[in-house]
């Protein structure tokens, strides 16, 4: 994987405000005046596609950010240097890259420097409180739980950013274009406009720029530069020069503004307004009136400018990339990408290889846990299932997001949110461990430290809530569990999975009106949502109503044709029916490994008295678990009914190499010699069957595999030895 490192990493942005040395229109020499700032940096992000669909795609907020960056690093006379432009658009702009790219920006920063922090996507919250908050949305961000990542709290980056200007003494220009069209979790709420609202009255130290009042929604369309947001078309021909109304070569915010809400409010018939907030004075642009033709884009660029020439250097890079493209991050620790980064000296010629190696590393290591927990939140029966197959699966996860916290240090405002992913991740390792072992509740009473260390950390986090809630039903505790749930909808009421845990806790409590009122909410939030479908058919099961049973399982499938447990629940409730052998054909087809499917298809099969099929059926699930007594025992009894008694004896033998002291391994072994005419093998099994303690009464007097043996006086005097009492 090739590390962008000044095209989607065009790194820090600011607007410089240098005087030209040259001769001005009157033919007089120009004073330089004194530069009113050092180093310029900025941090673009414009984001159209998002990775979950459920989130409303837009069209050319990508294409701002673009148009943004080409104007400052080719279009103005300030123009700022490629390595201090970072540009994130669409699947390159994830929370972790934005973070990262963050922190290395302000790490760099100085007393006097200016920052640039342009966004053009969505941003919204769920819940509208009286405070101001807010979440601008990333490329993973899910379409529900902002506060699970992916999407980054206005709140934060204010904090973020005003330690920045308090304490560096840098001056912030913050650009937003956050409240566009479609319907997001908190649109009914008034989500997007709480966003708007919360990041005009927020920083406050800081020179801000918004695309419209916190009422107003922000338009894009093609009859804009071929495509482009009507804000961010303005902006850029304004700091270009039309808004230049004193012909003085510099743009101010005051110039700005005129320009912007002028220009927007006309072109959208007055539905949107910008909103500009600063020192009016404040120059943002340098004019260059001589400058005719506009500059080519430039094609991405592959490689560092400005990387050192040692290549040692560059073979460390080059292993570096390696190692992230195989996903080899920390462990083993040999050839990791995190060992080859610790390899890396700090003398002045490698800083600039560290540097992007350190975003690279930071934000790798942060991805896949976002993803899974994405997952879970949109996804979570598919989710769900590759953690059931495979505790170990977020093994690593704790020790990634402990070393992305660690890159970024503990007095970064983002430590906090990556440290509670750690502390969440740890807890659900060990109640997936809990879960598999059962009766070590140990691991269940350090999962909750886990979760309440988290939630200390991350306080209005549902995803923790909701985890905290399947910890307290583990332990018996309802009433907990189900604040904990009601707690998680409180900061996410459209999360699905918070509901559908809400009532399984009720179904589970056998208040079956309560758990079917949540089923049937969460049913309305999303109709393509399986898992609440699902649950709900499971407590018709539980209230034996078989039909609305089906009704709902029915509906799983339809929503979801990949819901494989609803194929295997349809088919055992319409056993005797020819549907039966369909829906488990296809259990069977989902999830091939599993040994049940096979043993219920040779139950409908041996049950027909379609030996043959089900032999071939029972064979299948003895091949995935050859210790099951059921399959065992199933398969045997097919292949008896067969006549292939030679193939039963078999079976049993070698089950009883393995279990010597089964007693009823050896009932079942001397109905076979029964019934195959040897009776001589038939009585010495049916002997060790009662010694060693079978003691079934009723089938030793009545199995007819045994019919053989009654009239021998061997056979009664074993049962009047072990059953003096028969009736």
């Amino acid at each position: 994987m090739a590390i962008n490192f000044f095209p989607m990493r065009l790194l820090q942005i600011v607007i410089f405000c240098l005087a030209s040395l040259f001769f001005g229109d009157n033919g007089y020499s120009q004073i330089r005046p004194i530069k009113p700032f050092g180093k310029v940096s900025a941090l673009i992000v414009g984001i159209s596609h998002y990775q979950n669909s459920k989130i409303p795609q837009l069209e050319f907020a990508h294409r701002d950010a673009e148009a943004f960056a080409h104007y400052l690093e080719f279009e103005t006379p300030w123009n700022v240097a490629p390595e201090n432009i970072a540009l994130l658009t669409n699947e390159n702009a994830t929370y972790g890259k934005f973070i990262n790219e963050l922190n290395a920006l302000v790490d760099s920063s100085q007393p006097n420097d200016r920052l640039i922090l342009y966004f053009s996507g969505h941003g919204d919250i769920e819940k509208v409180e009286e405070e101001l908050m807010g979440y601008l949305l990333f490329y993973d961000a899910s379409p529900t739980t902002y506060a699970s990542g992916g999407a980054c709290m206005v709140n934060t980056l204010n904090d973020y950013l005003e330690k920045l200007v308090l304490e560096k003494k840098t001056e912030v220009i913050l650009i937003s274009d956050a409240c566009r069209a479609g319907t997001l979790a908190g649109s009914a709420s008034g989500g997007p406009q709480a966003t708007t609202s919360a990041l005009s009255q927020l920083f406050n130290n800081t020179t801000k720029i918004l695309s419209c009042e916190s009422t107003q929604k922000s338009i894009e369309g093609p009859q804009w530069g071929g495509g482009r947001g009507l804000f961010s078309y303005y902006f850029l021909k304004g700091i270009k020069g039309m808004a230049d109304r004193d012909q003085d070569r510099y743009v101010d915010l005051f110039e700005i503004e005129r320009f912007v809400q002028d220009s927007v409010r006309k072109a959208s018939n007055r539905k949107q307004l910008p909103v500009v907030k600063g020192l009016s004075s404040t120059r943002l642009a340098r004019v260059d009136r001589k400058k005719s033709e506009p500059v080519p884009t430039p094609e991405p660029k592959e490689t560092v400018a400005s990387a050192p020439k040692d290549t040692g250097y560059l073979t460390q890079l080059a292993l570096f990339e390696a190692a992230l493209e195989r996903k080899h991050l920390l462990f083993p620790e040999e050839g990791s990408a995190n060992q080859i980064y610790e390899s890396v000296g700090d003398e002045p010629a490698a800083r600039s290889i560290k540097k992007v190696m350190k975003i690279s590393l930071a934000t790798a290591l942060q991805d896949e846990a976002q993803q899974a927990l994405n997952e879970y939140i949109v996804s979570p029966a598919r989710e769900l299932a590759r953690r059931w197959s495979d505790v170990s699966v977020y093994d690593y996860y704790p020790d990634y997001l402990g070393r992305a916290a660690e890159l970024l240090g503990p007095d970064n405002y983002f430590y906090n949110d990556i440290k509670s992913r750690e502390h969440y991740f740890r807890g659900v390792n060990l109640r997936l461990r809990f879960d598999a072992e059962k009766d070590n509740k140990a691991l269940l009473e350090t999962a909750m430290t886990e979760q309440q260390q988290a939630l200390k950390l991350q306080p209005i986090a549902p995803h923790i809530y909701n985890e905290l809630g399947l910890l307290y039903k583990r332990t018996d505790q309802e009433m907990q569990a189900i604040s904990a749930f009601q707690q998680a909808l409180n900061y996410s009421p459209k999360w699905n999975l918070a509901l559908t845990n809400l009532a399984i806790i009720y179904r589970e409590m056998k208040q079956y009106a309560q758990a079917e009122k949540f089923y049937r909410d969460a049913i309305q939030l999303d109709t393509t949502f399986a898992l609440s479908r699902y649950n709900l058919a499971v407590m018709f099961e539980q209230m034996e109503q078989p039909e609305k049973a089906k009704v709902e399982l029915e509906n799983t499938i339809r929503v979801d044709p990949k819901f494989a447990e609803a194929y295997y629940n349809l088919a055992s409730l319409s056993l005797g029916d020819p549907t039966a052998e369909k829906y488990l054909l296809q259990y069977i087809q989902l999830e091939p490994d599993d040994p049940d499917g096979f043993n219920l298809l040779g139950y409908i099969y041996h049950s027909s008295d379609r030996f043959p099929e089900a032999r071939q059926a029972y064979q299948s699930a003895l091949m995935i678990n050859p210790n099951s007594y059921y399959t065992l025992s199933s398969l045997a009894y097919v292949l008896k009914e067969l006549g292939e008694f030679e193939a039963a004896v078999q079976l049993w033998n070698n089950y009883l190499q393995e279990h010597p002291d089964s007693g009823r391994a050896f009932f079942k072994l001397a109905g076979v010699h029964s019934r195959s005419g040897q009776q001589a093998a038939a009585m010495e099994a049916f002997r060790k069957a009662l010694e060693k303690g079978y003691d079934n009464q009723n089938e030793v007097l009545k199995d007819p595999d045994l019919d053989g043996l009654r009239a021998m006086p061997e056979y009664k005097s074993l049962v009047e030895k072990y059953f003096p009492d028969k009736k």
